[in-house]
């Protein structure tokens, strides 16, 4: 009787769990691999981003093969003033591991419009490896960047990079696994219920 209890309330915790992932709802280049070996000269790098859907993005994640150091990064979404990065509409700090992989921020969750174009930026990049492609069929996006180390000064103009990135929503999308966990731990404590009448 308790393993069955255990295993029902198991069950509910992991469904859950599942149901608090941000789910991904954009991105570039997503399943592509980072290119080796290649790093930041600019120390602040923006790319131009038009979602394809409207949703609350929270979350802003990279993929890259990590860096010689750790170090803090702040991630913005910043509005798009005729070609140029212009004011920030959220942002959010994370630690740059050195490990290779995703690695990214939560943002204050704001809602981005299907067919505008905002800037995505990443400031205090300088030296870290680029998550960049060069495989053939990537997406390129236009790009602007800086040296001043200010989070303001993008002043310089690069026609596309092929960045591996991608955007997550706030708001939560349960999988058909999740439903299914959730169900049989629902059925499970109904059992229990009747049983012990």
């Amino acid at each position: 009787m308790r393993k069955v209890i255990f295993l029902a309330v198991m069950c509910l915790f992991v469904s859950i769990s599942a149901v608090n992932a941000y789910p991904v709802v954009d991105g570039w280049n997503i399943n592509f691999t980072p290119y080796p070996g290649v790093y930041w000269g600019a120390t602040e790098v923006a790319w131009l981003y038009s979602p394809l859907a409207t949703y609350d993005l929270a979350r802003i994640e990279f993929n890259d093969d990590g860096g010689y150091e750790a170090r803090n990064m702040t991630m913005q979404l910043r509005t798009n003033d005729n070609g140029n990065v212009g004011s920030v509409l959220s942002s959010g700090t994370f630690l740059h591991e050195t490990t290779a992989g995703w690695k990214g921020a939560d943002i204050t969750p704001y809602q981005v419009i299907a067919g505008q174009s905002y800037w995505i930026t990443f400031w205090y990049c300088g030296g870290l490896n680029a998550p960049i492609t060069s495989t053939p069929g990537a997406v390129k996006v236009p790009m602007r960047y800086g040296f001043s180390n200010d989070s303001n000064s993008y002043s310089n103009y690069y026609d596309g990079h092929m960045p591996i990135a991608r955007f997550m929503a706030s708001t939560p999308i349960p999988e058909p696994g999740t439903l299914m966990l959730l169900g049989t731990g629902l059925v499970g404590l109904l059992g229990l219920r009747r049983k012990n009448r």
